[in-house]
């Protein structure tokens, strides 16, 4: 079972990924600092960026990579860009994640 603290690498569409648990057992992309001020200062608007990759004129990896870099939880980015997701909804490929602590009968996530 994880601890806070711990490393744990998943795989995001088969590519290794770091995520680490916070001090509440929750697992996370690592955060980056400057996305999570501009998303929690209002100068990005999560909105009007979903439209600007869905509508083309932003690339969808950078976007991926931006929902990352806000900390996001790792069950909380398969709701948003998983099978079901409004991702796929809007004909995007769904994101696959193979995690290792999904696979231990005592995670809750």
């Amino acid at each position: 079972m994880a601890q806070p603290g711990d490393s744990v690498f998943i795989l995001l569409d088969g590519l290794p990924v770091e995520t680490v648990i916070d001090e509440k057992g929750v697992q996370r992309f690592h955060q980056n600092d400057i996305v999570r001020h501009l998303v929690d200062t209002n100068v990005v608007d999560l909105n009007k960026l979903y439209i600007e990759v869905l509508t083309q004129k932003l690339d969808e990896l950078d976007y991926i990579e931006f929902y990352m870099g806000l900390g996001y939880s790792v069950s909380g980015f398969y709701e948003c860009f998983g099978p079901g997701s409004s991702w796929e909804d809007n004909g995007k490929r769904p994101l696959e994640i193979i995690n290792p602590l999904w696979m231990d009968p005592e995670t809750v996530h």
